[in-house]
């Protein structure tokens, strides 16, 4: 499974204040939550997610409502196999950050390639369209989801669009000849 982030980043500018849970009181540490993720992102950049995780479980115990840790959480406990772990993150940081494609993309994900959730990561995956209707990578992945019910001209629809948009995409491209060719795994 390919989850969003092999390696959880800052996204920056991209997130509100909502999305990362942003406070401005001091925890008990004297840092501020951003400072704490920061330093979590720095072992994380070294090599050190087992210490990058436990500095990201005390900052969503000072401050359960920092969406990008409980992210950041899900993508290193589903590294490590940890998979209910993981879950419960990505279900966190997405309530959290309703708005926030990559958390809304990595619980979809995880429903889709690990929970057999079909129906619900659909659900995730078209809201993110109804956003951004020129999202590649959705489009694409819709296009899976489709060809795993069973619905082959909705997968086509999808890939088509995909193409539309992005016509050197090779993986639409693979994905829709070999649904026109009858081949696959559908």
């Amino acid at each position: 499974m390919s989850l969003r982030q092999d390696k959880p980043k800052i996204e920056g500018d991209t997130m509100d204040k909502h999305d990362r849970g942003e406070r401005r009181e001091q925890g008990g540490s004297g840092k501020s939550p951003d400072e704490l993720y920061a330093e979590a992102q720095k072992l994380i950049n070294n090599g050190r997610e087992r210490d990058a995780m436990e500095l990201l479980k005390k900052l969503v115990t000072s401050y359960p409502d920092y969406a990008l840790a409980h992210n950041d959480l899900g993508v290193l406990s589903y590294n490590q196999g940890n998979k209910e772990e993981a879950l419960h993150h990505y279900e966190k940081a997405a309530q959290l950050g309703p708005y926030n494609d990559t958390f809304q993309k990595n619980l979809a994900d995880f429903y889709f390639v690990e929970a057999g959730r079909m129906e619900e990561a659909l659900e995730i995956y078209l809201e993110i369209l109804k956003r951004n209707p020129t999202d590649i990578e959705t489009l694409v992945i819709m296009g899976q989801i489709c060809v795993s019910l069973n619905k082959i001209d909705d997968a086509k629809f999808f890939y088509h669009r995909a193409l539309e948009l992005e016509p050197w995409n090779v993986d639409a491209r693979e994905r829709l000849d070999e649904l026109e060719k009858g081949v696959g795994d559908y």
